[in-house]
């Protein structure tokens, strides 16, 4: 315990066991005393007793104890929703709060509607819209 400055309590850490197999030293020496094995088996060995079988146990005025009462609720179990992310905005209707996002559109960079919808002229003239990629392989 006392060769290594820097482990002074317990047992040495990862670091530590590589540092002592670089000099070829065993990582046991370092072990504080009380976590060894026989240190352990001196202090539990005059009060551990081996437990008889149940024949031999003696027999208590005291009625046996029930298991606790399990509470269930019937019917399927509540899914529980994302949390919400802080940034997300709010919106107000009437008195309550609703999260919800905004949609802008893509042709025009107007809010309030997407470009499926949009009457007005493209703000980029070289502006197309999306379209579905095709499936591989399946040609029908």
């Amino acid at each position: 315990m006392e060769k290594l400055k820097g482990i002074s309590q317990g047992m040495p850490c990862i670091h530590a066991v590589t540092a002592i197999r670089k000099r070829h030293d065993h990582p046991e020496e370092y072990v504080h005393p009380w976590l060894c094995m026989e240190s352990i088996h001196n202090t539990y060995a005059h009060c551990i007793q081996p437990v008889p079988s149940q024949e031999f146990w003696t027999r208590s005025e005291y009625s046996r104890p029930d298991p606790p009462i399990i509470k269930r609720p019937i019917g399927r179990s509540k899914v529980h929703n994302r949390q919400k992310d802080l940034d997300e905005p709010l919106m107000q209707q009437g008195d309550k709060l609703k999260r919800s996002f905004k949609v802008t559109c893509s042709k025009c960079c107007a809010a309030g509607y997407n470009y499926k919808t949009c009457k007005g002229a493209p703000s980029d003239p070289n502006w197309k819209p999306k379209t579905k990629k095709s499936k591989k392989g399946g040609t029908s």
